[in-house]
């Protein structure tokens, strides 16, 4: 990948920002963002594997038949509401479902 100027700071980086800079601008962007505590990749994680181990990879499905998948992806039932429930579906499902809410 061809190195650009940091966003921030100006030292050349792989990506918009250098790793020191994104770091600071993710820690203000959640500072923003009072109901994240930085603690979705354990309750995602811990969500689809409790799925996974109940029901084995399959997708429940999202306005189509439950299937078999192996990129099972984890998202809030209403995606307004951070402490809404979480539910299972594959990348595909997840994708078409968009930013509707699941009742």
């Amino acid at each position: 990948m061809p190195t650009r100027p940091c966003l921030d700071c100006g030292k050349l980086a792989s990506h918009t920002r250098c790793q020191r800079c994104e770091t600071q601008h993710q820690a203000k962007r959640n500072a923003r963002r009072t109901w994240y505590h930085g603690d979705w990749a354990k309750r995602s994680s811990q969500a689809r594997a409790a799925w996974v181990a109940e029901h084995g990879w399959v997708c429940p499905g999202y306005q189509r038949p439950a299937h078999e998948a192996t990129d099972l992806t984890v998202d809030h039932v209403n995606p307004a509401d951070p402490d809404s429930p979480l539910r299972i579906l594959c990348r595909s499902c997840n994708s078409s479902r968009g930013n509707r809410t699941i009742e």
